[in-house]
C-alpha cells in the first residue's frame, strides 16, 4: 500500500481554506448575534411590561393635568394688585351690575353676548349726567366713553397672594395622606388604588370652578382631593414597579413612568395660557378644569380595561415574559404579599440610607416649586411676559425635565447592566454620581436665575436648572426603590410625605414674602436663593452616607400556617408562624388581593 504524502504548499493552501472557512463562521456567528441583539432590544418596546410602563406614565401624566392646570391658570383667574387697588376706588361689577362708590348706587349693567363685545367695549354716552362720573375720554379728547366690561371678567377671584399661596399648598397638605397609603401599598391592588385616585381626582376638577368663586375654602378642599388623589396614585405606582420590572430595568423604567408627570404639564400649561387668550371663546379659566377633568376620566377608562397589578393577573402577558420578571423579581426574596410579616419599621427607620434618602428627596423637591409651580407668576411679574407667554414658557423647563430624567436613566441603566469596561460601576457609585451632579447644577441655576432681567438668557438658565434636576430621578429616587423593594410602597410613601411638608412650609413662606414684600425686586432673589442652598445641602451628606444595595433588614420574613407543615413535624413556638424564605413558586400563583 503507497501513502501519498501531500507537499508542503498542498498543506498550506488546505490550512487557509479551513481558516477562510472558520473565519466567515465567526464572522457570520457575530452577525447573528448582533441582529440578536437589536431584535432583543427592540422586542423589549413590544413587550407587555412597556405598555403598562406606557399605562403607568399615562396615568401620572393625568394626575399632572388635573393638579399643574392651577399654576397656569392663576394668572388669569386672579385679579392682580393694582386691580384690587382700583376695585376699592372706582365702581365694580356684580351679576350685571356696577356698584358705585358708597356702595348703594347702583346701575343696570347687562350682560351682553361675547359676539357684540370684545374684552372691553366702551359705549358713548349719551346726555345722562347719571353716568357722567364712569365716564373715560378717548385718545382724541372730545368723546366721552363708558368702559362696558365683558360678564367672565367677573369671574376673577380676589385673592391675594397668600391665599394663593394657601390653596397652591394644599394639595401638599392632602399628599399627607400618603403616610397611610404608603404602608398599604404593598398589599392593596394597585390597579384599583390607581383607578380610586383618578376618580378622586376628576371629582376635585370638577368642583373647583363651580365652587371657588363662593369662598376660597372650598377651592383649598378641591386641592386637598388633588392631594389624597396623588397619595393613592404615587405609592401604588412605586408597588407596581416593583412587580413588573426587574433590578436592571427599574432605573430606566422610573424616569419614563414618572416622566408622565411631566408630559402632562407640558400639554396642561399651553392649554391653559390658551383658554385664558380665548376667554371670549372658553368662556373664562374654568374651561381649563374641565379639560382637565375630561382627561383624567378618559384615563380612568383605559386604566380599568387594559391594565393589571402585577404580570400573574394580566391577561396579554406572554408566558415567557411573565416567568422572566418573576424569575428576576424572586431573587430579591419578596414573595407574596399576604404572606409577609409587619414592615419592620424600627430598622428602617433608622437606616442610614432610608434617612439620608429621605432628606434628599426634600432638598430635591423644595427647590422644584419656584422653578415649576411660581415660574409663571415670577415671569409675568419679573419678566414682564403677557399671561399667555407666562404658561407658554412655563412648559420649556419641564420639557428639560423630562428629557433629562429619561435620558439619564436610560444612561443608568446601560451602566447599571454592564459587567466589566471603564463605565461599568455598582449600584451605588452611580446613584451618587448622577445625583451630586444635578445637585450642583441645579444649585447654581438658582442662583443666577434673578441676576438675569431679560426673558430669554433667563428662561435658558431655568430650562438648565431643570435639566440638571433630572438627574435627581436615577440618584435618589432610583436608590430608594432598590433599598427595600419588598417595602417600597412605605419608603416611597414616608418620602414623598416629607418632600410634601417641605413643599407647603416653602409655598406658605413664599406666599408670605411675596405677598408682604410685594413690589421689591429683592423678594425673588432671596426666594431663589434659598431653594440653591437646600439643592445643593445633598451633594454632602447623600454623597457620604447614601446608598442603592439591598438592605438586610428589607428581606421579608413570611408567615406559615401550621396547617400547611407536614405531620410529624416537631412543633416548638407557642404561636402558629414561622419564618420561611420566599419561594419562587410563591410568586407563580395568582393570590387575590
Amino acid at each position: 500500500m503507497v501513502r501519498i504524502i501531500p507537499t508542503v504548499s498542498e498543506i498550506v493552501s488546505r490550512n487557509i481554506a479551513v481558516g477562510h472557512e472558520v473565519l466567515s463562521s465567526s464572522i457570520k456567528d457575530k452577525e447573528e448575534r448582533k441582529k440578536s441583539t437589536i431584535s432583543h432590544k427592540l422586542g423589549y418596546f413590544l413587550t407587555m411590561r412597556m405598555m403598562i410602563a406606557v399605562l403607568m406614565s399615562s396615568c401620572l401624566m393625568a394626575l399632572s393635568v388635573t393638579t399643574t392646570n392651577l399654576a397656569g391658570s392663576l394668572v388669569c383667574m386672579v385679579t392682580k394688585d393694582d386691580e384690587n387697588m382700583a376695585n376699592s376706588q372706582n365702581p365694580r361689577f356684580q351679576n350685571g351690575m356696577e356698584e358705585g362708590i358708597n356702595g348703594s348706587e347702583r346701575i343696570s349693567q347687562p350682560c351682553l353676548p361675547n359676539s357684540d363685545q370684545n374684552n372691553e367695549m366702551k359705549s358713548l354716552i349719551t346726555d345722562r349726567p347719571d353716568l357722567a362720573r364712569f365716564s373715560k375720554s378717548n385718545a382724541n379728547g372730545n368723546q366721552d366713553y363708558i368702559e362696558i366690561r365683558s360678564c367672565h371678567i367677573d369671574k376673577r377671584l380676589n385673592w391675594t397672594m397668600l391665599e394663593q399661596g394657601m390653596v397652591l399648598c394644599a394639595q401638599n397638605i392632602g399628599s399627607l395622606f400618603m403616610l397611610v397609603v404608603g404602608p398599604q401599598a404593598d398589599r392593596l391592588n394597585g390597579k384599583w388604588t390607581v383607578a380610586v385616585a383618578l376618580f378622586v381626582t376628576i371629582i376635585s376638577n370638577m368642583m373647583l370652578p363651580l365652587l371657588a368663586a363662593e369662598h376660597f375654602l372650598f377651592a383649598i378642599i378641591a386641592r386637598i382631593l388633588c392631594g389624597i388623589a396623588d397619595a393613592l396614585l404615587t405609592p401604588s405606582i412605586s408597588s407596581m414597579i416593583v412587580r413588573w420590572f426587574p433590578p436592571k430595568e427599574r432605573s430606566f423604567a422610573i424616569g419614563f413612568i414618572t416622566g408622565g408627570r411631566q408630559i402632562g404639564s407640558l400639554l396642561i400649561l399651553p392649554v391653559s395660557g390658551w383658554v385664558c387668550l380665548k376667554k371670549d371663546v372658553f368662556g373664562g379659566w374654568e374651561f381649563t378644569f374641565y379639560i382637565s377633568a375630561t382627561v383624567a376620566a378618559v384615563m380612568l377608562l383605559v386604566w380599568l380595561v387594559m391594565s393589571a397589578d402585577k404580570p400573574s393577573k394580566h391577561y396579554c402577558v406572554k408566558n415567557d415574559e411573565k416567568m422572566y420578571i418573576l424569575r428576576k423579581i424572586n431573587e430579591e426574596s419578596l414573595g407574596k404579599r399576604k404572606e409577609r410579616k409587619n414592615t419592620p419599621w424600627k430598622q428602617l427607620l433608622i437606616s442610614r440610607p432610608f434617612i439620608v434618602g429621605i432628606l434628599a428627596v426634600v432638598c430635591q423637591e423644595y427647590p422644584l416649586v419656584i422653578t415649576t409651580t411660581l415660574l409663571p407668576i415670577y415671569m409675568k411679574e419679573v419678566l414682564h411676559l403677557s399671561d399667555v407667554r407666562s404658561t407658554l414658557y412655563s412648559a420649556l423647563p419641564l420639557l428639560a425635565l423630562w428629557i433629562s430624567k429619561n435620558l439619564s436613566s436610560s444612561l443608568s441603566s446601560y451602566l447599571s447592566a454592564r459587567k466589566k469596561g471603564c463605565c461599568s460601576a455598582g449600584r451605588t457609585v452611580l446613584v451618587k454620581s448622577f445625583n451630586g451632579i444635578g445637585s450642583v447644577g441645579l444649585a447654581i441655576g438658582l442662583l443666577m436665575i434673578p441676576l438675569l432681567t431679560h426673558s430669554v438668557p433667563a428662561l435658558i438658565v431655568v430650562c438648565a436648572a431643570n435639566a440638571f434636576a433630572g438627574l435627581h430621578t436615577p440618584g435618589v429616587f432610583t436608590a430608594l426603590l432598590q433599598i427595600g423593594p419588598a417595602y417600597t410602597g412605605s419608603i416611597t410613601g414616608i418620602a414623598f410625605s416629607a418632600g410634601h411638608i417641605a413643599n407647603i412650609v416653602n409655598k406658605l413662606t413664599n406666599g408670605l414674602i411675596l405677598h408682604s414684600w410685594s413690589g421689591s425686586a429683592g423678594q425673588w432673589k432671596l426666594l431663589y436663593a434659598i431653594s440653591a442652598i437646600v439643592a445643593f445641602l445633598p451633594v454632602t451628606f447623600f454623597t457620604l452616607w447614601g446608598s442603592a444595595d439591598l438592605q438586610p433588614w428589607a428581606i421579608p420574613k413570611l408567615k406559615q400556617s401550621c396547617g400547611s407543615r407536614k405531620k410529624g413535624d416537631n412543633i416548638e413556638s407557642k404561636d402558629s408562624q414561622t419564618t420561611t424564605s420566599p419561594t419562587y413558586l410563591a410568586e407563580t400563583l395568582p393570590t387575590p388581593i
